[in-house]
């Protein structure tokens, strides 16, 4: 097991825990063995990244409200296309 500490943030290696919920909303089809898929992401929500918003980003990261309510919840414009083969029977 590591460690792993920067600027006052800890964290451990081996560690597991949820960092983003993400929901879409989609269609697919399907003709013989090819698959084609699109979707939209209508909702998401992820902690905020404490390194990327540390004190040596930021200065202070006092300074942003959301910094200190640990999640955002954004819904940047994504959207997903994935084109498939089935391999075997």
């Amino acid at each position: 097991m590591k460690d792993i500490s920067f600027n006052g943030w800890h964290h451990n290696k081996w560690q597991f825990e949820s960092n983003k919920f993400e929901a879409y909303l989609g269609l697919g089809y399907n003709y013989k063995r090819v698959g084609f898929n699109m979707a939209y992401r209508i909702y998401n929500i992820q902690k905020i990244d404490p390194v990327i918003f540390s004190t040596m980003a930021l200065g202070s990261s006092s300074d942003t409200d959301f910094f200190h309510q640990g999640t955002e919840e954004k819904n940047d414009k994504k959207m997903m296309i994935s084109v498939s083969y089935r391999i075997g029977h």
